[in-house]
């Protein structure tokens, strides 16, 4: 798969990612080259799919745990902070958390309580976490033609439009239910 890097998104997905930025203003994004380029370094990154498990079983980026949007998000948040806590074991130096769901509302919902649960945290975490959410997540980064593997870890081109409305931002090539 090659990168569409030259393609400006849509006029439809700049609002809808501006719409998102204002309304999560405290979650930090990453853009999809940047993580694209951390993705390099796994053993400092911890990438969090924040989807359906419909959703999750068609595509995902490639190292991506699956975080069950059914379950509460509080028990979602608290998943990640184990999941953080394991890692900062093995893992001495700064964790980036990255957050993607379809378009990235779902995800920036899991950083932002995120953020606030290591702040009241007592096991020390909060200055050993980068915390961020993928700017136009998993549409944004099928619609550039970035990596994506399925449910037996094959590559794929493929993702879940999440519903027609949404599913308008990916690109119908990629529309797979």
């Amino acid at each position: 798969m090659s990168d569409n890097k030259d393609a400006p998104p849509s006029f439809a997905m700049k609002m809808s990612l501006s719409g998102i930025r204002l309304r999560f203003s405290s979650v930090q994004q990453i853009s999809t080259g940047d993580l694209n380029s951390m993705s390099n370094n796994a053993d400092d990154l911890l990438l969090a799919d924040f989807r359906y498990k419909y959703e999750y079983d068609i595509s995902r980026i490639p190292g991506a745990i699956w975080f069950d949007y059914e379950e509460t998000l509080e028990d979602n948040v608290n998943k990640l902070l184990n999941l953080v806590r394991d890692k900062q074991n093995t893992f001495n130096g700064t964790l980036n958390v990255v957050a993607y769901c379809a378009l990235g509302f779902r995800s920036c919902q899991l950083i932002e309580k995120f953020q606030e649960k290591l702040l009241e945290s007592d096991m020390g975490l909060y200055g050993h976490c980068k915390c961020y959410n993928l700017e136009g997540s998993i549409f944004k980064w099928a619609n550039e033609g970035k990596p994506l593997v399925s449910s037996n870890g094959s590559p794929t081109v493929f993702v879940h439009p999440f519903n027609k409305v949404w599913g308008k931002l990916l690109d119908d090539k990629f529309h797979k239910s």
